[in-house]
């Protein structure tokens, strides 16, 4: 079976017009931050997005097994020349148009040896299976395939693959991705869980949700479906009410939005799998005066980045077409040059440390969330971000189930806790999809629990990231930098957070920490049920 590389580009944010926390999201350096209002924060990498919506993000790019390819890692001889077939899905989508153009501006770097032959499925499968098989006819290099259909759509992929024809998918997959030679794009999983935690933190926890999903059976649809249904289950008091499929389509989904509005229904946050279709919601529910509903989308187009900025619209879920693109582009040209797309460079590397210090010379604030562990701060500072970010719940989590295997590993000798151990660090994102090898898994995970201090007072509570990551930046030339401390969600936490910042090491440091948690999780701090019974009892005396 033909490994498939991997570039999954965590080009994800979260804009929208209210600060919430941030949570870990592993190791693909996804960002998922909010944009203030007030203008505090962030920028993408597109200049037309900067002008036009309020705050932005630096949208970090990474990938989950090899470097991004990018244009000046092959050279194209002369006289000679590439023919890339570009499947497309639906280009009356605006994200799907722009895709489009992002690859033929990429290909026109070479000049005229690359010829781009399109074809344009308009989100029918059937279409699509005769368009490959037509690429197949006219003796492509390689084919960009941006399928429509998980299942629907690998027939058409399979003759492509059958004729010797290199495939690479790009945003979204099929059930025969695995003998495809790579794979561009996102995690629509992790769109689903930002878009169900935006509107859940706007709500405060509690609230019904509608949904305006796309086209059944497409793969974006159904991923993200999943990442939502999986994650609203941490909300226990959020429900799904009326969940319907508008196809990507504006017309559709203004259909849907009407009928919810006669049906009469309670409705507190409409989540839409795309920005096209939230428009139409916007649009649907503005004209029955109900101006101040929750709805976000996603992609980031620009039109919706306008309405967030007037206020319009809450947020949207931004998905970085730009790189998805150009990476598809480059990985083609080495496929048809016969190269082995499986290398890399510093710059590619270090792509958002790049990014964010370019934005920083520009004038604008960046948070930076390219770190999970500590040792990854001072490269991190480098960019000279007015935030960076210190996850700590999940990691503690994720530490504490590792020591807790290894020490029955120890005592007990079972092998059935090493087979554990590998499949907790595999779900956290600590090892790479292809490492099989337990035995290694278990040494890298002692390893990990060494470097983590959770034999001690150091990192035996979770924190010593936060307090390396404010001895380096106590170091750093950087006095209007801030520690942002995020993903807390246990009593436990807050109290040795607590605790940290009025040690008396961090005594100079403590306005230079940001701790950020749901509303409802600050509450539990604001008052003692001990006063509230103390207090009790002098009223009672006064009786």
């Amino acid at each position: 079976m033909k490994k498939r590389i991997t570039f999954i580009l965590s080009g994800i944010m979260v804009m929208s017009l209210a600060i919430v926390g941030c949570g870990n999201k592993g190791t693909q350096a996804t960002t998922s931050v909010s944009a203030s209002s007030k203008s505090e924060s962030n920028a993408t990498e597109e200049s037309s997005r900067k002008e036009n919506s309020n705050t932005y993000t630096a949208s970090s790019v990474s990938n989950a097994d090899k470097d991004i390819p990018v244009f000046g890692d092959y050279e194209i001889p002369d006289g000679e020349k590439i023919t890339i077939g570009y499947l497309a899905q639906n280009e009356t989508d605006q994200f799907n148009v722009y895709l489009g153009k992002v690859i033929s501006d990429e290909a026109a770097k070479y000049g005229d040896k690359i010829e781009i032959l399109k074809s344009d499925a308009l989100s029918v499968a059937a279409n699509q299976v005769t368009q490959c098989e037509d690429m197949v006819t006219r003796n492509v290099d390689v084919a960009i395939v941006n399928a429509v259909d998980e299942e629907a759509s690998a027939p058409g992929v399979q003759a492509l693959i059958n004729a010797g024809i290199p495939v690479v998918l790009i945003n979204t997959t099929v059930k025969n991705a695995d003998q495809c030679e790579c794979f561009v794009g996102i995690d629509d999983r992790e769109i689903g869980e930002l878009l169900i935690e935006m509107v859940a933190e706007k709500l405060g926890g509690k609230g019904t949700v509608n949904v305006v999903m796309g086209l059944l059976g497409h793969p974006a649809n159904e991923y993200r479906v999943a990442g939502l249904e999986e994650k609203v289950k941490e909300y226990p008091d959020i429900k799904i009410g009326a969940m319907n499929a508008a196809d990507w389509d504006r017309n559709k989904a203004m259909n849907i939005a009407e009928d919810w509005l006669a049906s009469g229904e309670q409705i507190d946050a409409i989540v839409s799998l795309n920005d096209e279709m939230a428009v139409s919601v916007m649009n649907a529910f503005e004209s029955a005066g109900k101006e101040n509903l929750v709805i976000v989308g996603a992609d980031g187009i620009e039109e919706v980045l306008n309405y967030i900025k007037d206020g319009r619209m809450y947020g949207t879920v931004f998905q970085d077409g730009d790189t998805e693109g150009r990476c598809a582009l480059n990985a083609a040209v080495a496929l048809a040059l016969g190269e082995n797309v499986d290398t890399g460079d510093a710059q590619s590397a270090f792509y958002g440390h790049r990014l964010a210090y370019e934005l920083h010379n520009k004038g604008y604030r960046v948070n930076f969330t390219l770190m999970s562990d500590p040792h990854q701060t001072a490269l991190g500072l480098l960019a000279k971000p007015a935030y960076f970010n210190a996850f700590v719940q999940k990691r503690y989590d994720t530490t504490s189930k590792m020591a807790e295997l290894i020490d029955k590993l120890d005592t007990f000798g079972d092998a059935e806790y090493r087979e554990q151990l590998h499949a907790v660090m595999m779900k956290n994102d600590l090892l790479a999809s292809d490492d099989t090898d337990i035995i290694k898994a278990e040494s890298y995970a002692r390893q990990l629990l060494t470097y983590r201090n959770f034999d001690n007072a150091e990192g035996s509570d979770g924190l010593d990231s936060v307090r390396h990551s404010l001895r380096v930046l106590r170091k750093a030339n950087l006095p209007e930098t801030r520690l942002i401390i995020c993903n807390t969600k246990t009593e436990k936490m807050y109290w040795d957070i607590d605790k940290v910042v009025t040690e008396p090491e961090f005594a100079d440091m403590k306005q230079r920490v940001v701790f950020t948690a749901e509303p409802g999780y600050f509450a539990k701090f604001t008052g003692s049920q001990t006063i509230y019974n103390y207090q009790r009892s002098f009223l009672t005396a006064a009786d």
